[in-house]
C-alpha cells in the first residue's frame, strides 16, 4: 500500500560555546553603543549633544528625554525650591492662623472669667447679709 517513512528523532546538537544571552546581550550592546554615538538637539538649552548625555525614557521617540541631563537637573532644582517656598508659606500661614485662633480663644476665656466673677459679685450684692459663702442665717445677723 503506502510506503511508510521513517521518522527518526532529530540529533541533539552540542550546547554552543557561548550562549544565547550572551551573544544577545553583546548584539543589543553594540546596538546601545552605535546609537549613543548619534547627536541631539537638547529641547532647553538647544546645544547639540551626544546621546550619551541625555537620560533615557520610553516615552521618547529616540529613547532619550527631551532635555539633556545638565538642563534636567537645573530645572529640578529650582522646581525643588519653588516647591519649598510654597511649602514654607503655606507653613507660616498655618501658623498665623493657628495663633489668631488661640489669641481669640484667649479673649473667649478671659471675657467669661470676667462675666462669672461679675454674675458672682452681683449674686454676693443681692445676698441679705452680704457675705461671700451664700449661707445667710437671719440669725447670726
Amino acid at each position: 500500500m503506502g510506503a511508510s517513512k521513517l521518522v527518526t528523532s532529530p540529533r541533539q546538537q552540542p550546547p554552543p560555546l557561548i550562549s544565547t544571552w550572551t551573544v544577545k546581550t553583546r548584539e543589543k550592546g553594540m546596538e546601545q553603543v552605535e546609537e549613543l554615538q548619534g547627536k541631539k538637539a537638547c529641547a532647553q538649552c538647544s546645544k547639540e549633544k551626544n546621546l550619551i548625555e541625555f537620560y533615557r525614557t520610553k516615552n521618547g521617540a529616540d529613547g532619550r528625554m527631551k532635555m539633556c541631563i545638565q538642563c534636567f537637573k537645573e530645572n529640578k532644582e529650582e522646581r525643588q525650591r519653588r516647591e519649598h517656598e510654597e511649602w514654607e508659606r503655606r507653613r507660616r500661614e498655618r501658623e498665623a492662623q493657628l495663633q489668631e485662633e488661640r489669641e481669640r480663644q484667649e479673649r473667649l476665656e478671659v471675657y467669661e472669667r470676667e462675666r462669672q466673677a461679675k454674675r458672682q459679685a452681683e449674686m454676693v450684692n443681692d445676698l441679705p447679709c452680704g457675705s461671700a459663702h451664700g449661707m445667710c442665717n437671719e440669725m447670726y445677723v
